[in-house]
């Protein structure tokens, strides 16, 4: 896992390198080589700081090689459960960013389609 601070530009949001992905506000996207999740979290009394939080595993990133990551790529469903529980978890507990507690239950949305 990786776990950083980045600084956005005001009014833009960062370009999505894959699939997007969503956790209540909160947007991201899976990437389409390895199928690892990065979510950026805004976190701090300041607008402009994100945590950006990303998760990976072996066996999806396998499954990914074999076959075109899609709906039916079964391994990104739990790494999607997964990577909410880390952003729910590291943004509430380690960083207490302000407004997590908003953050949803349940996985991370992938938008198949968008």
């Amino acid at each position: 896992m990786f776990f950083s601070y980045i600084h956005r530009l005001v009014g833009k949001r960062k370009s999505i390198q894959g699939i997007p992905v969503s956790l209540g506000k909160t947007y991201g996207y899976t990437r389409n080589r390895t199928g690892a999740i990065s979510l950026y979290i805004p976190c701090g009394t300041n607008p402009e700081k994100e945590l950006l939080i990303t998760v990976s595993a072996s066996l999806v990133e396998q499954a990914v090689e074999s076959h075109q990551m899609n709906e039916s790529t079964k391994e990104i469903h739990p790494l999607a459960t997964f990577a909410a529980q880390v952003a729910r978890d590291m943004s509430r507990g380690w960083f207490k960013c302000p407004g997590s507690e908003s953050l949803p239950d349940g996985p991370v949305v992938i938008h198949w389609n968008d």
